[in-house]
């Protein structure tokens, strides 16, 4: 059993689902499953969509964020692509494999929105949920605090 560390969460895209500036804590352990938030470091280096992404947003090369996790697909004869979502704007991003670096669930989301949840962040969580794929295993080791 890998250790748990904590993550801050930043911004707004998570809505009242999580408020701006919450501590969370990630896991390795466990799997992932459609509608858990997630800790994801994306890898560096990249000649994919998400490269310039990750130069923008990360510093040396890495870009860190809480998504709520849809699912995994694999298409005939290619990488697994993870979905991720957020609720403001409702938004869906597909990853690929390689693309990502780390991905676990945040064990403690659900203490972070307690009953403050409005209705449109559930509408756009109801939104999103109908692009969900297949629970996944945790991707990469976990961090020391």
């Amino acid at each position: 059993m890998a250790a748990s560390y904590p993550v801050q969460y930043f911004g707004a895209c998570l809505g009242s689902l999580v408020e701006n500036g919450t501590m969370l804590t990630a896991s390795p352990d466990g799997e992932l499953s459609p509608g858990d938030v997630v800790a994801v470091v994306l890898a560096s280096g990249l000649d994919s969509p998400y490269g310039e992404l990750i130069n923008a947003l990360g510093r040396d090369g890495y870009t860190g964020m809480c998504k709520i996790f849809l699912g995994a697909r694999t298409g005939e004869g290619s990488e697994p692509v993870y979905l991720v979502g957020q609720v403001n704007p409702p938004l869906i991003s597909p990853i690929p494999r390689s693309a990502i670096a780390v991905m676990h669930k945040v064990i403690d989301a659900e203490k972070a929105c307690g009953d403050k949840t409005d209705e449109r962040d559930i509408a756009a969580v109801r939104l999103i949920s109908q692009f969900a794929g297949e629970p996944a295993s945790p991707i990469g080791r976990g961090f020391e605090a």
